[in-house]
């Protein structure tokens, strides 16, 4: 399990591209689940994606610092 922090990046384990946390919040109607809320941290896409921390975890790894 890794420690998803707002303004940290991420690298996709599937496609090694880089992403920022914006964001972790609760969903709503269930009953506490965590949620991340991010984006691509380079290029014009600003599309933002909503993950449980369950799969991010899965699906993401640390950006090591020379990546940053």
């Amino acid at each position: 399990m890794i420690n998803i922090q707002a303004g940290k990046r991420y690298r996709s384990i599937k496609t090694k591209d880089i992403y920022v946390i914006l964001h972790t919040g609760l969903a709503a109607r269930d009953s506490g689940q965590c949620l991340i809320v991010y984006r691509r941290a380079y290029g014009d896409d600003k599309t933002v994606w909503i993950r449980s921390k369950t799969e991010f975890d899965e699906k993401f790894e640390e950006a090591p610092n020379h990546e940053i």
